[in-house]
């Protein structure tokens, strides 16, 4: 399961967003207006 905690570990580019197979990972917006993955665990298979 994806879980970012530096912000610099995370280029943007959406590919664990587009691959997902169960589409449980969303892009949240921070307060910059940057958007980064968020993993929902109860609908991750890994």
């Amino acid at each position: 399961m994806i879980h970012i905690e530096d912000k610099k570990e995370c280029c943007g580019c959406w590919t664990c967003y587009n691959v997902c197979p169960k589409h449980c990972i969303g892009m949240k917006e921070d307060e910059e207006g940057i958007r980064y993955p968020v993993v929902d665990a109860s609908l991750c298979i890994v």
